[in-house]
């Protein structure tokens, strides 16, 4: 951001409202001005409001990125730097100081902000001086070449900002108030990033971060001002038009537990008064008490005899005093009080506000209060809309928001319906005491500033116990979690079921079946958790979920399972019949019947194709499910793992006690041999099934899953190939793009133990089969040849790293993942590692793995409909 003194900026910073309400007007006047939009080929939103007689034209662009949103860079402040770079920075055709005189030429004012979900550049001219303004503009954002002296001095500034930040004990407040109140949530981290991670990025970040998020189909340009609507649009089309299309950004943001309750952080500040600020978690703008709790604000805090002014301010015990409620559309709401306070006056402040909010909860405003705070915000919303650049940046903060750059209207029709019922309950809601978060900076503050806020450069500590019996306890607490995921496996899986086929899946039914684990499973159920128990190819698993106040049914669970004894035979009966009925269900599935196929060719017995299943169900039987089960159940096979709300220690004293019951046994690590092709008997062999399509699966050696790097490299050769099943990719371009042969078009790389595959399925028509074979085989001549440069690498990374962490996010999938490390032999927690890995993994190790696993041809297996003429 620039051209800001720092109090506009720390203003701007805590908006009273979000998108949508900065603008509106008397109800039953016209709300907006005139607007024409128009989407460009290429994915670009235009919107012209013609303002007649202004004399003054506001051209600005708005990308959908900003601090929330930087993905993997999270906490970084990398939106912002990027901001600085483009916003009339050197490009292609011109150096920063032509750009410069090109803008005095036509008299142009510039600027450029960051927000939480939005980056913009605008400038301000003459009408006669768009052109050449729309020109300049569309050259910043789509030629930008960031050079490295800018790259260092814009560094070199950031890092002053970063100074002046830390010089204000308000603004020290509200960032460590945001540290606190959020663990997941990317409002933890301030606007400009935390210093440590904006140290650390390279131009290479700012480079790729401008490639995949300023991109047409993410931003808007708006043109309001003194224009003819048609002259305008031209100009836009014209400067914008050549900016080729591209894919999307899919950031994700992870969902922030519930508060369980109150949180608190000091710090040294360098005023002599504290600055304290006081925040109640709120909710985003899609949720009903959205609206009422701005209008709480406007009655608590605005005006002279606002109750919350006369409780802290009118005697003279707070100044400075700072309300905002803040219900932004990506969720991290936050209803915030900040105020300056003499350091003994602190706890009293805080029993003040709390007993204004306190009895707005419980009494609720008068209906006279609710319309007087409803009509000020009316007529702050309409003013705030009267200059050429306010409008325009409502406008455009509304597409961003909400894809609608009237949305204003929609706002004010809900303001209107807001009563004072509304109010109460939002109130209630809100200011409950486990919502509240304190932060207190000042010089009377006896803290170690270091220690002060959480660390975010750490995620939450995993320790890992090694017991006594040979089992591992991995533990994650996350203190503030109101949910806690166990997960319990036990190293089998089908890959070691040796002759005794379908007994891991006759196991997992009966993991859940003793009369303890019932019970424990009908507690968790009763108040809402969920248990589920399955087999893959290396384990037998079990997988719980609760509350945190229902820790004792989870491990009570786990007692049960971890000593699930001998079963009879009707117990054994049942357990088969449901894991044959399962089995079969999965068979159902194109993919999976394919890829079953496909392994039991490759490695042989462990992975049966349906005709033989039945047979294997058949020779299986109650003595061999017991040997297998006994051989299964024991401490050196058994990995555990909790996330979440809990206390570890207790979750220790309560393992520790159940370690001296688990049996002895032994730990199985099989090798698994690489894929043998000797199971062809031709490079293409056809098998019948009753589909209707043809099942094309071509198949390629693989590598291990404890390989982390070599499958990192493997696996971003498959997203940048197959698009990781995102419609894209030359994969996708050559069976579905260009000629449409093929519905379903999938590539997989699938690690095991010691070896693995890498697989294409296609389905495609009968009639279609051989322009489909074709088509894969060019596919693959063009991937063996390994064109894939560092700008498809750094999509292939960002698609796979968006991937995997969108399976994280969750405490359950972090629990799987601890557990399952054991079984495979990872290190770590099986998901940093590997993280690590795929960051790490460069265009040479990526066209090294081309090279390896695909010089050798490829074995082709056909699924062909059963009475259709076959090639």
């Amino acid at each position: 951001m620039r051209c800001l003194p720092a109090a506009a900026r720390l203003l701007l910073l805590v908006l009273l409202v979000p998108a949508g309400l900065a603008k509106a007007a008397p109800f039953g006047d016209a709300l907006l001005p005139r607007t024409l939009e128009e989407t460009l080929d290429n994915g670009l939103k235009v919107v012209v409001a013609p303002r007649p007689g202004v004399g003054l034209v506001d051209l600005r662009i708005v990308v959908k990125v900003g601090g929330w949103l930087e993905g993997e860079h999270a906490g970084s402040g990398l939106s912002h730097y990027a901001e600085h770079l483009v916003a009339g920075g050197t490009t292609t055709s011109v150096s920063e100081s032509q750009s410069a005189e090109r803008l005095r030429a036509i008299g142009g004012l510039k600027n450029a902000r960051t927000e939480a979900d939005r980056t913009w550049i605008h400038v301000t001219t003459t009408p006669d001086g768009l052109g050449e303004a729309t020109a300049l503009l569309a050259d910043w954002v789509i030629h930008p070449t960031f050079p490295d002296e800018e790259f260092t001095r814009e560094r070199n500034v950031i890092l002053r900002e970063h100074d002046q930040a830390d010089d204000q004990d308000a603004r020290v407040a509200w960032d460590l108030l945001h540290a606190i109140a959020f663990t997941r949530h990317p409002a933890r981290f301030p606007l400009l990033g935390e210093r440590a991670r904006f140290e650390a990025l390279t131009r290479g970040d700012v480079v790729a971060f401008h490639a995949r998020h300023w991109v047409p189909g993410n931003a808007i340009v708006s043109v309001v001002g003194d224009v003819d609507p048609g002259d305008a649009f031209h100009v836009v089309r014209r400067a914008f038009e050549a900016w080729p299309r591209a894919r999307l950004p899919d950031v994700r943001l992870p969902v922030e537990p519930a508060p369980t309750g109150r949180r608190e952080a000091r710090r040294r500040g360098i005023s002599p008064r504290s600055s304290i600020a006081l925040g109640w978690r709120s909710v985003s703008f899609s949720h009903e008490d959205a609206i009422p709790l701005q209008v709480l604000k406007g009655i608590v805090a605005d005006g002279a005899d606002a109750p919350l002014r006369r409780a802290v301010v009118d005697d003279g015990l707070a100044g400075g005093l700072l309300v905002r409620a803040r219900t932004p559309a990506l969720g991290g709401g936050l209803f915030v009080v900040l105020a300056h306070v003499d350091p003994d006056d602190v706890a009293r402040f805080e029993e003040r506000t709390t007993a204004v909010l306190a009895r707005m909860a419980d009494e609720g405003p008068t209906d006279e209060e609710v319309e007087r705070a409803k009509r000020r915000m009316r007529t702050s919303l309409v003013l705030s809309t009267r200059s050429v650049e306010d409008l325009a940046h409502a406008l455009t903060r509304d597409w961003v928001s909400f894809e609608d750059v009237r949305f204003a209207e929609t706002y004010v029709d809900r303001l209107a319906r807001v009563t004072p019922e509304a109010v109460r309950r939002a109130a209630a809601r809100t200011f409950a005491p486990e919502r509240l978060s304190v932060a207190v900076v000042g010089l009377a503050e006896d803290v170690d500033a270091a220690a002060a806020a959480p660390d975010h450069e750490a995620t939450p500590a995993v320790s890992t116990t090694r017991l006594p019996s040979g089992a591992t306890l991995r533990l994650e607490p996350i203190a503030d979690a109101p949910d806690v995921a166990m997960h319990v496996a036990f190293a089998g899986g089908n890959l070691r079921e040796g002759e005794r086929r379908g007994a891991s899946a006759v196991l997992a039914e009966l993991l859940l079946r003793s009369p303890a684990a019932a019970a424990a499973r009908r507690r968790l159920e009763a108040v809402g958790g969920s248990v589920s128990s399955s087999s893959d190819r290396l384990a037998v698993e079990v997988a719980a979920t609760g509350l945190r106040e229902d820790l004792e049914a989870l491990l009570d669970l786990l007692d049960a399972v971890a000593t699930a004894g001998p079963v009879d035979e009707a117990e054994f009966a049942n357990a088969k019949a449901r894991a044959r009925a399962r089995g079969a269900s999965r068979g159902r599935s194109a993919r999976s019947d394919a890829e079953d196929r496909l392994l039991a060719r490759a490695f042989g017995g462990p992975f049966l194709p349906p005709a033989a299943a039945d047979a294997a169900w058949d020779a299986l039987t109650a003595e061999a499910a017991r040997a297998f089960a006994a051989d299964v159940v024991c401490g050196p096979n058994l990995a555990v793992s909790l996330v979440g709300g809990f206390d570890p220690d207790l979750v220790r004293r309560r393992v520790e006690a159940l370690d001296g019951r688990l049996a002895d046994g032994p730990r199985w690590r099989p090798a698994v041999e690489a894929p043998s092709w000797d199971g062809f008997d031709a490079p293409t062999v056809f098998e019948p099934t009753g589909r209707k399509q043809v099942s094309i699966v071509v198949a390629f050696p693989g590598v291990g899953v404890q390989a982390q790097a070599e499958r990192a490299a493997l696996d971003l050769v498959d997203a940048w190939w197959s698009g990781r099943r995102i419609p894209s990719g030359p994969l996708y371009d050559a069976l579905r793009g260009e000629r449409d042969l093929a519905y379903a078009v999938e590539a997989t790389h699938l690690p095991m133990p010691g070896a693995g595959l890498f697989f294409v399925h296609v389905r495609c028509a009968p009639e279609r089969y051989a322009e489909a074979v074709g088509a894969i085989d060019g596919a693959l001549a063009t991937l063996a040849e390994a064109k894939l440069d560092e700008e498809d690498l750094r999509a292939a990374r960002n698609v796979l790293l968006a991937s995997r962490q969108s399976v994280v996010q969750t405490a359950s999938a972090r629990a799987r993942l601890h557990a399952l490390a054991e079984v495979y032999d990872l290190t770590g927690d099986g998901g940093d590692a590997y993280r690590s890995c795929v960051a790490a993994t460069d265009l040479d190790a990526v066209r090294a793995a081309i090279r390896a696993r695909f010089a050798v041809p490829g074995r082709r297996l056909v699924l062909w409909p059963e009475g259709v003429s076959r090639p």
